[in-house]
């Protein structure tokens, strides 16, 4: 006697089929403000990390020029923030030219520095401060 072999047939119903276009839908909904806020903070970071490059180079030509006054560059204004950074400032990156005083040490031996200005050239631009300490 044939045994009759019944077949099942596979696939998705159209209920589990709605289930995950909606299980979809809300992942989306959460997710996609959360990237779009993300490429503004990735922006953030980004010239924040700069200023902190700016101001460790600012710092280390200080240290070589007042060690030999024939290394290292004299600083003035905080453009010169794109010759004591080697290749200068990035692409993307502008430096507020504003003139700098000379750096000195304060009452507890800390030398003080200057603040300048670093901002984004895209739009919208975005701008920080960092650090420059003056020396002829």
């Amino acid at each position: 006697m044939k045994q009759a072999i019944k077949q099942r047939q596979r696939g998705f119903t159209l209920i589990e089929l709605v289930v995950v276009v909606a299980i979809t839908g809300v992942l989306a909904a959460v997710a996609i403000p959360r990237l779009v806020n993300s490429s503004d903070d990735a922006r953030q970071v980004a010239l924040d990390g700069v200023a902190s490059t700016l101001t460790a180079a600012g710092r280390f030509n200080y240290t070589v020029r007042s060690a030999n006054v024939a290394k290292g560059y004299t600083v003035a204004n905080c453009s010169a923030a794109t010759t004591v950074l080697e290749g200068g400032v990035p692409s993307g990156y502008s430096v507020t030219a504003a003139t700098i005083a000379v750096a000195t040490v304060g009452s507890n031996g800390v030398v003080v520095p200057n603040d300048c200005t670093l901002s984004t050239t895209t739009s919208p631009a975005i701008t920080t401060t960092f650090q420059l300490l003056g020396i002829s």
